[in-house]
């Protein structure tokens, strides 16, 4: 085996600084060419799930992830583009959907998603996103529902069901905010 001096160690140093420098430059491009494909991708996949909300309705923004849904130019709604930090998988990007008079009439999920695959990712299930339809001001609780605007946890899953609770509660106030 070769012993290594000074000289050998600098040299491989430069080159490997040399590989790491070519490197981040090739990747710092992919970024740059396939970021704005993400997006574009990302924007439609919203734009199919608002119109599964809200079919039919024409959406005009308010702010940044408010929009509003109008039908002959009669405000049929309004949908938040939110993202929670709670999941226990880290965020859940979801849009809500709500009425005029903010009830809650559907809850569609996209972009960030890590929930735990058969479990914390039942929360996208009808079964359970269904259970905040009608309804304002939602409380996810352990255990049966007993008010009207309590949603009962998926068993096992109860930081899942809070966080998309959480996410449901931001886009209420995002949408309210918007309308001041």
């Amino acid at each position: 085996m070769k012993k290594l001096d000074n000289d050998n160690i600098i040299v491989l140093s430069f080159k490997l600084c040399l590989i790491c420098f070519v490197m981040s430059v090739i990747l710092a491009y992919l970024n740059s060419v396939t970021a704005p494909k993400i997006e574009a991708s990302r924007a439609a996949e919203a734009a199919r799930e608002m119109e599964a909300i809200i079919s039919g309705a024409d959406f005009v923004p308010v702010n940044d992830s408010v929009y509003e849904a109008k039908k002959d130019g009669e405000t049929a709604g309004y949908i938040a583009n939110i993202t929670t930090e709670k999941g226990y998988g880290g965020k859940i990007g979801m849009l809500v959907g709500f009425s005029a008079d903010f009830e809650i009439i559907g809850i569609k999920f996209v972009g960030d998603f890590s929930e735990t695959p058969g479990l914390g990712s039942r929360v996208k299930e009808d079964e359970f996103t269904s259970k905040f339809i009608g309804k304002k001001d939602t409380e996810v609780i352990k255990g049966k529902a007993s008010r009207d605007n309590e949603v009962e946890a998926i068993s096992g899953a109860t930081i899942s069901s809070r966080a998309v609770n959480d996410g449901v509660l931001l886009a209420q106030e995002a949408v309210k905010e918007a309308l001041k």
